[in-house]
């Protein structure tokens, strides 16, 4: 056996000399890869498993790096290793075998847009130096291993339109490198684990499309660096935390069909770069705040499908670059503001189906009517504004007395 040791050696010191070897367990891995999703009918399978050319030669999308490595006897070697693996939209069919994660100097793992089956595997932590992780797009199902958690330079974990389903690991808040969480359009349940308010770099939070319940915790004024909050079409309850107008950087708030109540925050007016608000189809009561007439930057306002109470605040008329307003399906009722006219045009203009919106300024109602209809008869945007009102739930009796 020494003698084959020492062979052995000689030889990888004699071929250190003249070539770059590829490194075997992560050859063996690449190979693992192709027969588990069936690499015969990829749409592209170039030249894989050639026993001819390095794996660094199969295909372009492998992309390869030369490491130094010493042997025991003090030699050293130059090897290739797999740094970036992007197979996407090449009809993989199958599952990812366990023995990808031999692959410990990928950074970036691509495999969306294909129709892979099965779980993820665990042994996806050994590849520890991965900043990029892109699953989307698959049939994958079973939990997210908690064994993710132990990736600790991953910037970006995309893993939406799957069957995923079991909880959120609270692992994943020890990804302090993270900048992208994107885990929309599975089956995960239960709640929002507290650690994920740890991810200080976090800057996009995409969950919709789950069936997550629970309440939005008020640590999020944490995550300092957020610009995307998209929770839509979950079971979300309770209250939107004051303490997200902490938050200065973010620029999208969708929190669409879910079971929110209480009031819209006014610190919400804050949030100088908000472009999209979006809170429709939930619970919401209360007046609209006039802070929201501070957020010049916003274009899409959507606060539809609630109870909300009083009137539409003059304030509306500051949003100069709003391209979209949809007040409809709430309990809006006095004078329609003529300050509305300050607003660009034209716009996506809805506040019908309110409970008795109306105005007597001639000059409004023109504004009104040049806006993108959003009439299905033949009657003008403010007759049918008009027409629709009535909508007045959990109002006084006296208010139906004073209507008359």
């Amino acid at each position: 056996m020494k003698m084959l040791r020492v062979l052995f050696l000689g030889i990888l010191f004699a071929i250190s000399l003249y070539a770059t070897i590829d490194d075997p367990a992560q050859r063996d891995a690449l190979i693992k890869i192709y027969e588990s999703t069936d690499g015969d009918n990829w749409t592209s399978n170039a030249s894989w498993n050639d026993d001819n050319k390095s794996f660094c030669q199969w295909d372009e999308r492998i992309e390869c790096v030369e490491i130094e490595r010493i042997l025991p006897n003090g030699q050293t070697i130059h090897i290739n290793v797999v740094k970036s693996l992007d197979l996407m939209y090449n009809n993989l069919t199958g599952t990812i075998p366990k023995e990808i994660g031999n692959l410990v100097n990928l950074e970036k793992l691509q495999f969306s847009g294909n129709n892979l089956s099965g779980n993820i595997p665990k042994e996806i932590e050994g590849m520890v130096k991965l900043k990029e992780l892109c699953l989307y797009n698959n049939k994958l199902s079973g939990v997210i291993p908690k064994e993710i958690g132990n990736l600790g330079e991953l910037v970006s974990l995309c893993l939406p339109e799957n069957n995923l389903t079991g909880s959120i690991p609270k692992e994943i808040g020890d990804l302090e490198k993270l900048e992208e969480l994107n885990l929309r359009e599975n089956e995960l349940t239960g709640t929002i684990p507290e650690e994920i308010y740890n991810l200080k770099n976090l800057r996009k939070l995409l969950l919709l499309n789950n069936k997550l319940k629970g309440n939005i915790s008020k640590n999020i004024n944490s995550l300092e660096s957020l610009e995307e909050f998209r929770l839509s079409k979950n079971k979300l309850t309770g209250s939107i935390p004051k303490e997200i107008g902490d938050l200065e950087n973010l620029e999208i708030i969708e929190l669409n069909d879910n079971k929110l109540a209480g009031t819209i925050p006014k610190e919400i007016g804050d949030l100088e770069n908000l472009i999209r608000l979006e809170l429709i189809n939930n619970k919401f009561t209360g007046n609209i705040p006039k802070e929201i007439g501070n957020l010049g930057s916003l274009s899409n306002l959507s606060l539809s499908q609630n109870n909300l109470t009083g009137s539409i605040p003059k304030e509306i008329g500051n949003l100069e670059n709003i391209s979209n307003l949809d007040l409809s399906y709430n309990n809006l009722t006095e004078s329609i503001p003529p300050k509305i006219k300050n607003l660009p045009k034209p716009i996506h203009f809805h506040i019908h189906h309110n409970c008795s919106l109306h105005t007597d300024n001639d000059s409004v109602v023109s504004w009104i009517n040049d806006q993108y209809p959003s009439v299905p008869t033949q009657q003008t945007n403010y007759e049918y504004i008009f027409s629709t009102n009535g909508n007045c739930q959990n109002m006084s009796p006296i208010y139906y007395l004073l209507m008359n």
